[in-house]
């Protein structure tokens, strides 16, 4: 898991945001494989057409009702609740989604 450019960001922006004193909220969008949300992202793209104009208004909203989580998409929520539920399962399917669309 790459945790270095998260730990980065925020060490460059908290400092800012506290002598600031107006709070905010730091975004760290990423998954253990750099790649993997590209390739997650490409997938719902091409699976629903989802635009990246509804994934950024998401991640709005998601700050704005802070929320840690906000899965786009009832294919993203199925798979969320299925992660929890049995993450070998949700593996699989990820697995099985890749193989389908090439990704």
């Amino acid at each position: 898991m790459n945790l270095r450019g998260p730990v980065l960001v925020c060490r460059a922006f908290l400092p800012a945001m506290i002598e600031r004193g107006r709070g905010g909220q730091i975004v760290n969008v990423g998954e253990p494989d750099p790649d993997a949300l590209r390739r997650h992202l490409k997938m719902l793209l091409r699976l629903r057409r989802l635009r990246p104009e509804r994934v950024a208004r998401a991640i709005v909203r998601a700050l704005e009702h802070g929320s840690e989580l906000m899965p786009v998409g009832a294919e993203a929520w199925a798979l969320h609740a299925l992660e929890r539920l049995s993450p070998g399962i949700a593996a699989r399917a990820i697995r099985a989604a890749r193989r389908a669309t090439g990704i």
